[in-house]
């Protein structure tokens, strides 16, 4: 309830939203290049395109800290499997 004495006035103001991100072209490179079997080549270049992409795009913005996080990680553990690093290496 509006406090005593207080007016509308003028007209609301249209607010307006920004256009929902497509996350067809993030889920794409997300599956092309950081996949279960990785390798430093093919984050590059996830890194690459998310970069121009996470500016105004919440889900690349995330999927490059995930490429970020898998190209800092030089060995194979779980479900995170780089081609340069044996799981040998990680035992």
């Amino acid at each position: 309830m509006a406090a005593q004495g207080a007016r509308r006035t003028g007209a609301l103001q249209e607010i307006t939203f920004p256009a929902k991100a497509d996350a067809t072209e993030v889920r794409d490179i997300m599956s092309d290049y950081c996949g279960v079997l990785r390798s430093g080549k093919a984050l590059e270049i996830a890194s690459g395109l998310l970069e121009a992409l996470a500016i105004n795009n919440p889900a690349a913005a995330l999927s490059l800290k995930i490429v970020e996080a898998a190209l800092e990680r030089k060995d194979s553990v779980g479900s995170h499997m780089r081609v340069e690093f044996s799981m040998e290496k990680a035992a």
